[in-house]
Formats: structure tokens, C-alpha cells, sequence
């Protein structure tokens, strides 16, 4: 289930907001047998007002669910208010650990799965994925394509001036079984910038 809440400055449910101070109306479907913990983790602000809520649904996939300033789903959001995607259909083991708001209205979605990839995806503000970053809206980052062994967490991103987003995380390093941090930079449209660090890999 996602949803969300909001209490007062004493603590206590806002009851103007949503239904009795909260709304936890959205089901992304049945669970599947095995453990994987699904629901929302995350949440930031929209533009214009109200929230995003994100996090791990079934199927393997991230779930997102507008909600307005009010705490009413918001229906103009992808469909009925929700959306759900998913961004390597040979993973369901998915963890959404941040959602940044770019100044183009999108939202950045910061994630990994099974401790060894990054995943990261770029949805609009009408819900959908934008097509222009990585492929087709969304990206696996693998430790091959940062010249580690494994990614072992993506953990969060800001936007700089220029539209480049810095990523931060963490890496495993087989050999010595120890886990480091890691940044690297994407360009507007989703790819490494191969200038950004000490290294330039091509």
C-alpha cells in the first residue's frame, strides 16, 4: 500500500488533509510469496504543491502516486494518479531510495537492485517517463560502466546549474570484500560524463 499522512505541529493528524489526515488508498496488486517488502519509502514535494510518493511495488517495478497539497490523489498524474515501471525486468529485488525534483518538473528516481546495480529514471510531471533520458526514460547503472566491481547502493543526486547531475552511492570491492563511496555525473540526457572524476574511462 502507498500512501501518505500529515500531523500538526502538536503531532497529531491533520484532519483536513486527505481522509482523517491521511490517504492510503493506492494498491499496486498482490504480493508475491517470496519476502521482498513493497510500499512507499520516499517521498518530495511537487511543483505547484502536493507530493510524490515512490517505492518498490510488485513485479519487480517502482511505483509512483501524486497526491495534491490536499492529500487527494491526484488524477492528472500518469493513470488516475499513479504510475509504475520497470526498469530491468531481470531484478525484482528493487529498493527506491530518493526522488529529486529537476527545475524542468521532472523527478529524478534514485535507486538499486540486489545490491549490485544502480537504477535511476527521469519522470515527468503528466507521469511518464521521459524518453530523452537514458533509454527510453530510465537507466542501469552497472560497476563495468563506472570501472568498479559493483554498485553496491545509489543513495542520492543533485542537480547542478548546467542541467549534469551528480550522483552519490557505493561500490563493492570484490578483492578485498570492502564497500566505498562513489559519485559519478550524468549528463542531460541520462549518459556518464566521462569528464567528471579523476579517471576517464571511454
Amino acid at each position: 500500500v502507498f500512501g501518505i499522512a500529515r500531523v500538526d505541529a502538536a503531532g497529531a493528524l491533520d484532519t483536513a488533509f486527505g481522509n482523517g489526515g491521511y490517504n492510503t488508498s493506492v494498491d499496486f496488486g498482490p504480493r508475491p510469496s517470496f519476502g521482498i517488502v513493497y510500499g512507499a519509502s520516499v517521498i518530495a514535494p511537487r511543483p505547484g504543491g502536493g507530493w510524490l510518493v515512490g517505492g518498490p511495488a510488485p513485479g519487480g517495478r517502482i511505483g509512483l502516486v501524486a497526491f495534491t497539497a490536499t492529500g487527494a490523489v491526484d488524477p492528472a498524474f500518469g493513470g488516475g494518479g499513479t504510475f509504475a515501471f520497470d526498469p530491468n525486468p531481470r531484478s525484482y529485488d528493487i529498493v527506491v531510495t530518493r526522488l529529486v525534483p529537476l527545475r524542468d518538473g521532472a523527478t529524478l528516481v534514485v535507486g538499486f537492485q540486489g545490491r549490485t546495480r544502480g537504477v535511476l529514471a527521469k519522470v515527468g510531471a503528466d507521469g511518464r517517463l521521459v524518453p530523452g533520458f537514458g533509454k527510453g526514460g530510465s537507466l542501469i547503472v552497472s560497476g563495468r560502466s563506472l570501472g568498479v566491481d559493483e554498485v553496491d547502493s545509489l543513495l542520492d543526486a543533485v542537480e547542478q546549474p548546467d542541467g549534469r547531475i551528480v550522483v552519490a552511492g557505493a561500490y563493492y570491492e570484490r578483492l578485498r570484500d570492502t564497500i566505498g563511496m562513489l559519485a559519478f555525473r550524468l549528463r542531460r540526457d541520462g549518459r556518464i560524463d566521462r569528464t567528471f572524476g579523476p579517471k576517464r574511462r571511454r
